[in-house]
Parts: structure tokens; C-alpha cells; sequence
């Protein structure tokens, strides 16, 4: 039996508080591109801009997931959202690449940092 690469990659998404978690596992081919494009505009749509991904059981990531991940950070920005990315797998082959490229997102150890950020970013606006 042949597989497509989007057989091969498993998103769940679910809600917390504020913000929205995907998790992704398995390979992230550039072939999932609009898939996460697709979910990605239901968020923005959406009262609540925060997101969170979790690359904990990536076993692969292309570089141009990488490159649009990148892109997508910017436009979460550009409608006062974060886009948070959390637990990348220390299993990686390109760990060091792909942390490198996303030094410009924001990095997260947990929800509960993201969850700070988000609620500290919220507070400064009440004021």
C-alpha cells in the first residue's frame, strides 16, 4: 500500500483558556502546508489568536514547513496573535536548524509560559 505524506503526519488540535494547541506528530511534509494553512485561518478568524505548536513527536520536519511556520508567526503578530512553538523533539536529526530558523518565535517550554505571555500581553492593554 503507498502512503501520502499527509497519511503520514497526525495533527489534533484542542482548547484551552485562550488559546489553541497543535499538537503534530510524525512527518510535517511541505505537502502539509495548506492543512495547516487551512486550520490556521479558522483561528485568526476566531475571537481568540493564540496558538500553540507542539512538535514534541515530530519525527521529521521539512524546511519549508520551517519557512512557513515563519510566515505564519508574522501574520498571527499582524493580528494581535502569538504563535507559540513548544517541545520540539530532542530526537530531531535538525533540532539545532530548526531552533535556529524559529529564534524568531516565540519559544515555549510549556502551556503555562505561553499562558503567562498571553495574559500578560492582555493586561497590558486593560491599562
Amino acid at each position: 500500500m503507498i502512503k501520502n505524506s499527509i497519511e503520514l503526519m497526525r495533527m489534533s488540535t484542542y482548547e484551552r483558556l485562550s488559546y489553541r494547541i497543535i499538537e503534530f506528530s510524525g512527518l510535517v511534509e511541505s505537502s502539509a502546508i495548506d492543512k495547516i494553512d487551512s486550520l490556521c485561518s479558522c483561528i485568526l478568524s476566531s475571537e481568540s489568536r493564540d496558538v500553540i505548536f507542539s512538535l514534541a513527536n515530530v519525527t521529521l520536519i521539512s524546511n519549508k514547513v520551517i519557512d512557513h511556520l515563519l510566515y505564519l508567526a508574522q501574520k498571527f503578530s499582524a493580528l494581535n496573535g502569538n504563535l507559540f512553538v513548544m517541545n520540539v523533539n530532542p530526537g530531531l536529526k535538525n533540532k539545532r536548524e530548526i531552533l535556529d530558523k524559529l529564534s524568531t518565535v516565540q519559544y515555549v517550554r510549556s502551556e503555562e509560559e505561553a499562558e503567562c505571555v498571553i495574559l500578560t500581553q492582555k493586561a497590558a492593554f486593560c491599562f
